[in-house]
C-alpha cells in the first residue's frame, strides 16, 4: 500500500502543486500523511490551506507542527531568531480566520499512531520527547520508546533521511533477539535544507518496507518573487539554495 508522506510545506504553493502533480503522474491518487508546518516563512499560507482542504478526504493524519502551534501563541519564544518570530507574526496576521479555525479543529498537536498492512506506525512532527521542536537525531531514535513501532515518520528538520535501527529483544528468538524500526523523514516540500532546492516528499509501501524519496523541480523564482519585504529576505534567498 503506497502512502504519500509530506512535511514542512511552509506556505510554498508552487512546490506543493508540483509535488501533487508528480505523485499523481507516478502513482495515481494516494492517501496522505501530513507531518506539520504547512504555514509560515512562505507567502501563500491561505492558498496552501485551500489546496489541502480540497484533498482532505485523502489524509490519514494531519499533524500540527511548531509553526501551526505558533498561530495560537504557543512556542513563539523557542524560535531561534528574531526573524523567525517576525515571520510567524506576519503569517498570523494574514492567515484567514477560516483556516485558523480549521487548523484548530482538525490538526492534532500530538503524535498519532496508525496501523497499515499490520505495521505499527508513529507519526510525529519532531520526536516523542519534544513533539514540535525535536529533531529525531540518531541518539533520540536509539531510545527504547521507539522499539514497539515498525515505522516512525517525522519532519521538522527539513532534511530527508532513512534510518533502520535494531533493538535488543530476547523475546524474539526467531529474529535472533532483535527488533527493527524504520525511521523516515520525507524532507521538506517547501523549504528543503539538504542543499537541494527541489520540492521533496516520500512515498512509502508499509507492507514491503520500501521507501521512495522524490525531489521535484518547481517554479522557484515565481515563489521568490512574492517576497516583497514582508519577512526577512533570508526566507526568500534560501529557496534557491536549499539551505
Amino acid at each position: 500500500m503506497y502512502v504519500m508522506v509530506l512535511a514542512d510545506i511552509h506556505a510554498n504553493l508552487s512546490a506543493l502543486k508540483a509535488v501533487f502533480e508528480h505523485a499523481q503522474t507516478r502513482y495515481g491518487e494516494l492517501t496522505i500523511i501530513q507531518l506539520g508546518d504547512i504555514v509560515d516563512y512562505g507567502m501563500r499560507p491561505n492558498e496552501c490551506m485551500a489546496l489541502l482542504y480540497g484533498e482532505k478526504n485523502r489524509f490519514l493524519v494531519n499533524l500540527a507542527g511548531n509553526h501551526e502551534e505558533a498561530l495560537f501563541g504557543r512556542g513563539i519564544e523557542r524560535f531561534s531568531s528574531e526573524r523567525g518570530k517576525q515571520a510567524a507574526m506576519y503569517t498570523t496576521s494574514i492567515l484567514l480566520d477560516t483556516w485558523r479555525e480549521y487548523i484548530k479543529a482538525n490538526f492534532t498537536p500530538h503524535p498519532q499512531e496508525l496501523n497499515i498492512a499490520g505495521k505499527k506506525i508513529l507519526c510525529v512532527h519532531g520526536d516523542l520527547h519534544d513533539h514540535h521542536w525535536g529533531g529525531m537525531s540518531y541518539t533520540e531514535s536509539q531510545k527504547q520508546d521507539y522499539k514497539d513501532y515498525d515505522f516512525v515518520l517525522s519532519g521538522h528538520s527539513h532534511i530527508r533521511f532513512l534510518r533502520e535501527l535494531f533493538y535488543a529483544d530476547d523475546s524474539l528468538v526467531a529474529k535472533r533477539g532483535k527488533k527493527n524500526t524504520i525511521f523516515i523523514n520525507p524532507g521538506s516540500v517547501g523549504q528543503p535544507r539538504n542543499h537541494n532546492p527541489a520540492a521533496q516528499y516520500a512515498v512509502v509501501d508499509f507492507s514491503q518496507g520500501e521507501v521512495f524519496f522524490h525531489a521535484v523541480e518547481y517554479a522557484v523564482e515565481m515563489e521568490r518573487a512574492l517576497f516583497r519585504g514582508q519577512v526577512d529576505v533570508f526566507y526568500r534567498d534560501r529557496l534557491s539554495k536549499g539551505i
